[in-house]
């Protein structure tokens, strides 16, 4: 999806929701953009049956002020060509007569929760439930648990961070990928996802990792064929190995000249925070410091933070980031602490931040895409592997 789709069906440039103000009774337009598509060759005039889109909304849906939200009603409108008459009775003759048929890509799920991945130490994650011509593989790893009326969970993937690799094996332990050696990280990420998609960067901005396994993904996405593998549900493996080092948190120490008797923000990349009070709890100032624009849109999962202290104690404070690629969502840039009074502070990058990976027990999500056809026959649908 380029980014024209993607603002108009309401993503912003690092794959998250943009920010939206709605006043009571209002209604706002999303756009689902399906041409080029499977489905775009389907005569729905005579198909019998649902199409059913599954719609899960994020969890944090109010980020600023206080309420609740409540959707009245959702309405689905759909754009297709018009026809004339004449050519609308053609179209119900032709279709009335013939088998229609197209390609597309059925997916195969793959969840196993509760996994331990240990930093430098290759998984393997069994692939016999694959059992057909695949186009390529989609895998996540997600914080256990994720659900997404958390954090919105759900998208929120963790990297095997820089110096990970992917690899698929053979049941006799033979790579099938990167001429029989595992895929960088990186490189699967920002090099080779962005040839099958060179109009999209959301694997370079979600920690997704797409396995091509055909010579054009893109293709395969709407009904093409360019190559595949098949598996026959043998003992093949994806393998995952994590970066070996350990993530290193970004640290900031902020320092007052004075305690504050009034309220302050905070200062990041030319944007500041909401106000916040001069004696606010440090839950306040890290919950104000992660709905930060830059931060609320950083690529990857959404940064946390720790503050050691309040800001009002007239000395010094820390603030902790954790982010999966502090080189890129922070740099060496500085959080700054902007007072209403006339006190002064000061700002000091105390520890430069390192990606890496954390060993935990994680949830993995694997899906095949398989190649398949569907045929529109009477008005009914019917699958069968290519």
């Amino acid at each position: 999806m380029g980014k024209d789709c993607r603002r108009a069906a309401g993503i912003n440039d690092t794959w998250c929701s943009e920010d939206l103000l709605v006043a009571a009774s209002e209604t706002k337009e999303f756009y689902l953009p399906i041409s080029s598509h499977f489905l775009s060759e389907i005569y729905m005039e005579e198909l019998k049956g649902d199409i059913v889109l599954h719609l899960h909304p994020h969890g944090n849906v109010l980020a600023l002020g206080s309420g609740t939200i409540v959707v009245n009603s959702m309405s689905f409108i759909t754009n297709t060509v018009s026809l004339t008459e004449q050519d609308a009775l053609v179209h119900r003759s032709l279709h009335k007569t013939r088998i229609l048929s197209t390609h597309y890509l059925e997916p195969t799920r793959i969840s196993t929760t509760n996994v331990t991945l240990t930093r430098g130490q290759e998984h393997k994650e069994s692939l016999e439930n694959l059992n057909g011509a695949y186009a390529y593989i989609l895998c996540g790893i997600r914080a256990t648990g994720s659900t997404t009326s958390t954090n919105d969970g759900h998208s929120q993937f963790v990297s095997l961070g820089p110096r990970g690799s992917i690899d698929i094996k053979s049941s006799g332990n033979s790579s099938l990928l990167g001429s029989g050696t595992p895929v960088p990280e990186r490189f699967l990420r920002t090099i080779l996802a962005q040839r099958h998609y060179p109009n999209s960067d959301l694997y370079s901005c979600k920690a997704l990792y797409m396995v091509p396994l055909t010579d054009n993904a893109r293709i395969a996405d709407v009904g093409g064929r360019s190559g595949c593998y098949y598996f026959n549900s043998e003992r093949a493996h994806l393998c995952l190995t994590p970066d070996s080092a350990a993530p290193v948190n970004q640290v900031y120490t902020i320092t007052l000249s004075a305690g504050l008797a009034a309220s302050y923000r905070f200062h990041f990349r030319g944007h500041t925070s909401q106000t916040i009070a001069h004696n606010a709890a440090v839950g306040v100032m890290q919950t104000t410091l992660a709905a930060m624009k830059p931060f609320r849109n950083a690529k990857g999962r959404a940064p946390t933070f720790v503050c050691s202290a309040t800001a009002a104690a007239g000395t010094s404070f820390t603030i902790s980031v954790t982010c999966d690629d502090p080189e890129q969502v922070l740099g060496n840039d500085l959080i700054t602490l902007v007072t209403q009074e006339a006190k002064t502070s000061s700002s000091s990058l105390t520890v430069i931040g390192a990606a890496g990976f954390t060993t935990a027990t994680y949830d993995l999500v694997t899906i095949g895409m398989k190649q398949s056809v569907l045929h529109l026959l009477a008005g009914n649908l019917v699958t069968e592997d290519a």
